[in-house]
């Protein structure tokens, strides 16, 4: 019976070891321990009646670093800047897409294909449907600066020039405005080929006369005039005074009866100048179209006369030019017109600023600085500024 007793003391011992033992783990997990016996878990703050307390400020954060650091955890992400997102959504892929761009424009202008001229020069020859086709593909290519070549091309300037003196024969069929534009488009074409031998048919086309009426087809002399001053501007006045009756035909084209076919053949004048030309460049100042006065103005200073200084005086006040100069907008057919004469008109003064001494030319001292600080195109404003410090260099 001691051995028993023994046993069952030592069973019963080791019981409740055991049973310390498990509630001293189960307070270990629960984080709380009682000083002497049993551990128990305490319930939560609104159980016990206490009130809930809030971790410190940054310590739950580091408490999941902690167990981010221990690999435990994962590790968050903070989100993407709003910065970073239009870059990667908006600005890169314009980037991109503008290099390509960039890239293909750039391959298309060194790459140009090849024109079939053989084709060409032969639909020149035959007239008709064909004749029209060529034209068309003449009229997109010569345009286009990767044809650069094509402009001084012999075989090309020929046989435009044969198709200009044929139509300029033919009498008006059909309907006569399309056969007017159609005309005055090839002299607009003939006068884009950089040679001199353009001129003499230039010349013809200037007096054409094949419709009932002047006003119909000037067009076509407009155009012929135009052709002449862009030949003068590259070749210089020999390629009009080597012609037979060149001089003369643009003397009676300065008296035609339509006012821009007039304006064109001051500008042309004004390239050949001497005293017969300008004695009629000074009586076309007086003309009832403001555009003809302009031009004649423009003509005799580029001719190194300053007879023409009050009217160009007149031009640099005029309405266009103001209205040039306040928007610096060339959209419009007026603002481009107006730009372009204006861009003579400073040339043709810079060029009387070196060759006369004429006292005169300081009255255009405001409207020079006027335009140097107005809002024109800048090609505008940097001649307005050269002939302006001539002006003033020399009444200094």
């Amino acid at each position: 019976m001691a051995r028993d007793d023994r046993a069952v003391g030592v069973s019963s011992f080791e019981g409740q070891a055991t049973s310390a033992g498990q509630a001293s783990l189960a307070g270990e997990a629960t984080g709380t321990a009682s000083a002497s016996g049993p551990h128990f878990a305490a319930g939560p703050p609104a159980e016990t009646g206490e009130p809930l307390r809030h971790p410190p400020h940054g310590e739950g954060d580091e408490r999941a670093g902690e167990v981010s650091a221990g690999g435990r955890g994962r590790p968050s992400r903070a989100p993407p800047s709003l910065s970073w997102l239009l870059f990667s959504r908006l600005v890169f892929p314009g980037i991109f897409l503008a290099s390509g761009l960039a890239g293909l424009l750039t391959l298309r202008e060194i790459v140009a294909p090849p024109l079939d001229m053989p084709r060409i020069l032969s639909g020149l020859e035959r007239g008709g449907s064909a004749r029209a086709e060529a034209l068309t593909q003449v009229h997109e290519a010569i345009l286009d600066p990767r044809y650069r070549d094509l402009k001084a091309d012999p075989e090309l300037a020929e046989s435009l020039i044969r198709v200009l003196e044929t139509e300029l024969r033919q009498p008006i069929t059909g309907s006569p405005e399309f056969t007017v534009a159609y005309r005055a488009q090839l002299c607009r074409l003939v006068r884009e080929l950089d040679t001199p031998r353009t001129v003499p048919v230039l010349l013809i086309a200037v007096e054409c006369r094949i419709a009932d009426t002047p006003q119909l087809d000037s067009p076509i002399r407009r155009a012929a005039a135009e052709g002449v001053v862009t030949a003068l501007e590259r070749h210089g006045p020999d390629c009009v005074r080597s012609v037979p009756g060149g001089v003369a035909a643009l003397c009676r084209a300065a008296k035609d009866p339509v006012a821009p076919v007039r304006a064109a053949a001051a500008a042309a004048l004004g390239h050949i100048g001497g005293d017969e030309v300008c004695d009629l460049l000074r009586e076309m100042l007086h003309d009832d179209t403001d555009v003809v006065r302009y031009n004649a103005a423009i003509a005799l200073a580029y001719a190194g006369r300053g007879t023409g200084l009050d009217t160009l005086h007149e031009f640099l006040r005029s309405e266009n030019v103001r209205n040039l100069a306040d928007t610096g907008s060339t959209e419009s057919v007026i603002g481009d017109r107006t730009c372009k004469l204006l861009c003579r008109a400073l040339f043709a003064l810079d060029r009387l600023c070196d060759r006369s001494t004429e006292e005169r030319l300081a009255v255009l001292h405001p409207a020079m600085e006027d335009l140097c600080l107005s809002r024109a195109p800048e090609e505008v404003r940097t001649l307005a500024m050269r002939v302006d410090l001539k002006i003033e260099r020399f009444h200094r």
